[in-house]
């Protein structure tokens, strides 16, 4: 899939639309999006899908590696349709905010089958104070 970003904010900032910037011809179909849905053909990742978003003026600023497990071929839990289970995932967290969260399906607590989704998550600013950066060039001068 791909696009072009219409006239909003970002950032708090309004934003015009792509067609309407400065230099941009106004019927360009240069995108300014694009939505990616990829694999690759060997026996490790074989059926394993990537996707990939990217763009300008987006609302956000993130990267992230998301896994989402497949769903077990049976039920551990008596008479649990396996489509009806939510899928676990594992997320990494790259940028800005560096960590990592998984959710994942657990049965409440007592004598009814009864699941929920929990999420555990970790992030580095939570527990690690901010240390200014090392000034590599002063580490190589001589």
């Amino acid at each position: 899939m791909r696009g072009q970003y219409g006239a909003g904010t970002v950032l708090g900032k309004k934003v015009t639309a792509y067609r309407q910037e400065p230099d941009v011809a106004p019927s360009s179909d240069v995108e300014t999006y694009v939505a990616l849905a990829l694999e690759i053909d060997n026996g490790r990742w074989a059926g394993v899908p990537f996707y990939i978003r990217t763009g300008k003026h987006l609302s956000a600023r993130n990267t992230e590696i998301a896994i989402c497990f497949k769903q077990a071929p049976y039920a551990s839990f008596k008479d649990t349709p396996v489509d009806s289970l939510q899928p676990n995932w594992l997320v990494l967290n790259i940028a800005p905010s560096e960590g990592i969260s998984l959710q994942f399906e657990v049965k409440r607590p007592g004598p009814v089958v009864d699941l929920a989704a929990v999420k555990m998550d970790f992030r580095y600013d939570d527990w690690f104070p901010k240390e200014p950066m090392l000034d590599t060039r002063r580490c190589f001068m001589t």
